[in-house]
């Protein structure tokens, strides 16, 4: 087991590692932590309770493969295509930044989303990039698996948030 405290941007990091082989790369690990703090693709603001009814529907479809993807303001989220079929969302979160996409294993992020203590801020550069996730003090950094497909690529549909199509409810009580 080691630990390793990193600074970066005035902040202290510790990272901890449960296996330890020959020469660890404490320097690779530095060097990818710099690079998902200097990310300028998209961030994200999110409640965790929207990821994790996305993440509840990849699981529902046999799968752990996640894409989100970020464009026109808009935050997407769908699974691979299964032999269940195949799950879409538009997540309600605030999104900054450019567009972008990547695929995650979903199961990094509900391990996040235990240890996470708030809203998640969640930074998105290009399809290789490591993905960089904080709520509070956590700061954790997911590997993208590296997929060419977009389940959203042939889509035509106009995508329409579920809050802008939930008519307001209104209880009407008759005395008759």
């Amino acid at each position: 087991r080691a630990s390793f405290r990193i600074t970066a941007e005035g902040r202290d990091y510790l990272l901890d590692s449960a296996l330890m082989g020959d020469g660890f790369p404490e320097s690779g690990v530095e060097e990818v932590l710099s690079k998902a703090l200097a990310v300028t693709g998209a961030e994200l603001t999110l409640n965790p309770a929207d990821i994790e009814r996305a993440i509840r529907q990849v699981a529902a479809m046999g799968t752990k493969q996640m894409f989100l993807k970020i464009t026109n303001g808009l935050l997407r989220a769908a699974s691979e295509d299964t032999q269940f079929g195949q799950t879409k969302n538009i997540l309600p979160a605030k999104v900054s930044g450019s567009d972008a996409q990547v695929w995650l294993n979903a199961d990094y992020l509900t391990r996040i989303l235990k240890a996470s203590s708030g809203e998640l801020i969640i930074k998105v550069g290009k399809p290789q990039e490591p993905v960089l996730v904080k709520s509070g003090d956590l700061v954790a950094l997911i590997m993208p698996l590296l997929c060419a497909t977009d389940p959203f690529e042939d889509e035509t549909a106009i995508p329409i948030p579920f809050e802008q199509t939930a008519p307001a409810c209104a209880v009407v009580s008759s005395t008759d």
